[in-house]
């Protein structure tokens, strides 16, 4: 892989922790996002041990445009995400994105920001 390579993915990856982080900031429930080259981005307030595993930008991005309980449960039967840590828990936080309130215009403008990526 070259440098400039390494490069745009390490801009890739700023650009997604940017916008996890600003998105998911307000999260009773946090929880890590381990990306498909290893990387860790923790979101939202009190970190639990629950580590989502995404194999793909594609997938990840299937959870962006609709963050709820049931889109992780369906990416999850379908063996789409891996889920590291106690199932309970990992429900308790994936139900807290359903009563995520993200502005509709926030919503647009970081809807553009990932159909960018």
């Amino acid at each position: 892989m070259t440098t400039q390579m390494k490069s745009l993915k390490n801009r890739e990856i700023s650009k997604l922790t940017e916008i996890l982080m600003s998105l998911f900031s307000d999260l009773e429930y946090g929880l890590t996002f381990v990306l498909w080259d290893g990387s860790e981005i923790d979101i939202g307030n009190k970190v639990q041990p629950i580590k989502i595993h995404f194999s793909s930008m594609k997938i990840l991005k299937r959870i962006l445009f609709n963050p709820s309980a049931a889109n992780f449960a369906e990416l999850y039967c379908d063996q789409l995400i891996d889920i590291e840590g106690d199932l309970f828990e990992s429900i308790a936080a994936a139900d807290c994105f359903d009563y995520l309130d993200i502005p509709f215009v926030k919503k647009i403008i970081y809807g553009m920001k990932i159909w960018m990526l």
